[in-house]
């Protein structure tokens, strides 16, 4: 049974135009959505472990960074304005706390 689409460019009932036209309702459901798992049951259990894990494989990545951003940005700020290392410390503080941040909703999403 298909499903009608759902999200922001989804719009009400429509009626159907030429046969040439692909069905909305035919389209693989986006991320996150109800029915992933329906799209997961023909694959091996390592293709399902590694469609599942796949925000926890970059993660290591986008910590990383998140912190040499926020350090590189403070010691270019200090070199430039003879602040050190006031701004090294803010902007290691501030890549920190983006880190965390992106920690929390990966594993919101999980």
């Amino acid at each position: 049974m298909a499903r009608p689409p759902k999200g922001p460019f989804s719009k009400g009932p429509r009626s159907k135009g030429p046969a040439s036209e692909p069905d909305p309702g035919d389209e693989p459901p986006v991320h996150g959505e109800p029915g992933e798992d329906e799209d997961l049951e023909g694959m091996g259990d390592l293709a399902r472990a590694m469609q599942k894990a796949g925000p926890l494989l970059t993660l290591g990545w986008t910590i990383a960074a998140s912190v040499a951003l926020g350090v590189l940005g403070g010691v270019w700020l200090d070199d430039h304005l003879d602040t050190k290392p006031f701004f090294t410390i803010t902007g290691s503080l501030f890549g920190i706390a983006a880190a965390v941040l992106q920690l929390v909703r990966t594993i919101e999403r999980l």
